[in-house]
């Protein structure tokens, strides 16, 4: 059985390698979130393009477009989950968006957002149902 002290040992261990994780892929998601000018969550796969491209600076969006999608679970896809997807707001939002296409985990649906966006950034085609059908198998 563990001790109180060997839990918090565990929990700050976990704490720091999460921090470090956000520290060591450079992506500033607090960032988008002091440069939000708006309070709206989008409402759809478009309107998060539009969003990225208004609160992201030019370096982040580089970076993206290079780098593997994986490092973004715990940056740009933290704040998505926490701002976008989990929020709670008044009628339908992006989570309800993912749902009625059969996606419902957050984590599913950040990672689509970034997926798709990175498509966008490198002006790919953006195949969303196939992007969908593969996240459903998941």
């Amino acid at each position: 059985m563990k001790t109180k002290s060997q839990a918090l040992i565990i929990l700050l261990f976990c704490s720091t390698l999460a921090l470090t994780v956000l520290l060591q892929y450079k992506f500033d998601f607090l960032s988008i979130a002091s440069n939000n000018k708006h309070n709206e969550i989008p409402w759809e796969i478009n309107e998060c393009f539009k969003r990225l491209d208004q609160e992201s600076d030019k370096a982040e969006t580089e970076e993206l477009k290079n780098n593997e999608l994986a490092p973004y679970h715990f940056g740009l896809g933290l704040y998505i989950r926490n701002n976008w997807i989990r929020r709670n707001g008044l009628g339908f939002n992006l989570s309800d968006f993912f749902v009625k296409q059969g996606i419902k985990h957050p984590d599913n649906m950040s990672g689509i957002i970034i997926s798709c966006y990175r498509k966008y950034l490198n002006n790919e085609t953006i195949d969303f149902e196939e992007i969908i059908s593969k996240h459903k198998s998941i």
